[in-house]
């Protein structure tokens, strides 16, 4: 499946436009009835935004992905089941339509979904993880409780300016592994290794495989925001990634291509 270069990682992440509570009376639609009961239940409108947003990049993300064969699922088709940890899948059943492997994360501000343009087989998973990149954290005493010992020193050698950035670099890379991985936080953030500068994973326990199958990529969203990326492959050096942004619904919706 891997041997040929075609295969796309396509990594969309959406910022809200001027009206957010415009855009999500918009998305909502796309969403099925559980996920409408469970974006009602946020209070605060930004978080609302941003848990519509994800759900509808999602089903637009997979919607616009090539199928080779059988038919392709409308965005509001869509339907999920939860893996073992909880890690969303599509439900092939009841969305009638090819599955493809992907992940959603979103915080206040920003949303983003990650999808692979290859059928689900084993050893290729992807994970993505959005973060605020200014929220108020204790970042050195959470690197020491729950990080690798060496990112944890990596962290104390920094200028005390420096830390939070470094931190939520990691945290980021952190969360897209254990996602790609399927078991969330649940692994132990402190049983593998990242490093930031390249993106990459140093050292892990067993669960996680050969090392040269995890290729890791990050960016800063503006001022505000860090995203990473963990893709899981037998050749993820063969994988095009092909990141786009959007800010507004309009801006996502005039492209054509996710419709």
């Amino acid at each position: 499946m891997l041997s040929t270069p075609s295969i796309s990682l396509v990594l969309w992440s959406l910022a809200p436009g001027p009206d957010p509570d415009g855009e999500q009376l918009r998305l909502l639609p796309l969403l099925d009835p559980g996920e409408r009961a469970r974006w009602d239940r946020f209070r605060d409108g930004r978080d609302r935004w941003s848990y519509a947003a994800a759900h509808a990049l999602c089903r637009l993300s997979l919607s616009a992905s090539p199928a080779a064969v059988g038919p392709r699922a409308a965005p509001e088709d869509w339907r999920f089941l939860e893996g073992p940890h909880g890690k969303p899948e599509v439900d092939t059943a009841r969305s009638k339509a090819q599955a493809r492997p992907f992940s959603i994360s979103h915080t206040r501000g920003l949303s983003a979904c990650a999808r692979l343009d290859a059928p689900p087989a084993p050893g290729l998973a992807v994970g993505v993880d959005v973060e605020g990149r200014n929220r108020p954290l204790e970042a050195q005493g959470l690197a020491d409780r729950f990080f690798h010992p060496l990112e944890a020193r990596w962290l104390s050698s920094l200028p005390e300016e420096a830390v939070l950035g470094a931190f939520m670099g990691l945290w980021t890379l952190k969360e897209a592994v254990v996602k790609a991985l399927g078991t969330g936080i649940q692994q132990g953030l402190e049983t593998f290794h990242v490093a930031t500068t390249p993106p990459r994973l140093v050292e892990a326990d067993a669960p996680f495989g050969e090392r040269g199958h995890w290729r890791l990529e990050q960016w800063n969203q503006g001022e505000n925001h860090a995203l990473a990326l963990a893709l899981r492959a037998p050749d993820p050096g063969i994988v095009r990634v092909v990141h786009r942004t959007f800010v507004g619904v309009d801006s996502l919706l005039a492209e054509g291509e996710p419709l």
